[in-house]
């Protein structure tokens, strides 16, 4: 490889590997009676105190948590009621039930991102009492075996 080619390849790693750095200052601290406001969207959300958030790079969305994404995270994603379930291709209208609009939300999601076979980890195998718990599973729109969870063992 040529030398100015390796040090344009070096700044390239070198810029993506300090990028989630740069994007991690700039969280804020959500405090008490002071509510995150997104004017763009036309939304305010109180975020629990002492929790960090911030507009999310990826998307729309504006995220918290308390200790870590990873650990435990709330996002906020605002959408028009026209086509607001955009992969079951179904609006959404301001009537319905909070129940309604969370089984569309899950099953959009379900189905946007290639999870809508996983089983739910809280069926009983059978359907009787005492019977095996479904192993909850995982599977990626192009992989081909699903990968157990984590845990996945009833005890």
């Amino acid at each position: 490889m040529r030398p100015k080619a390796a040090r344009i390849l070096l700044a390239a790693l070198a810029s993506l590997a300090l990028a989630p750095l740069a994007h991690a200052q700039s969280w804020k601290l959500a405090v008490e009676n002071q509510p995150h406001v997104n004017p763009g969207r036309g939304y305010s959300v109180q975020f629990p105190p002492g929790w960090k958030f911030n507009c999310l790079w990826f998307s729309d969305e504006t995220g918290a948590t308390r200790d870590g994404p990873e650990l435990q995270a709330i996002f906020v994603d605002f959408r028009a009621h026209k086509n607001a379930f955009k992969a079951l291709k179904r609006d959404a209208s301001p009537d319905m039930m909070p129940q309604e609009m969370a089984e569309s939300l899950v099953a959009d999601m379900a189905k946007e991102r290639g999870l809508e076979k996983c089983p739910d980890p809280g069926q009983r195998a059978g359907g009787g009492v005492g019977k095996a718990r479904l192993q909850p599973a995982l599977r990626v729109p192009d992989a081909g075996k699903p990968r157990r969870g984590a845990g996945s063992r009833d005890h």
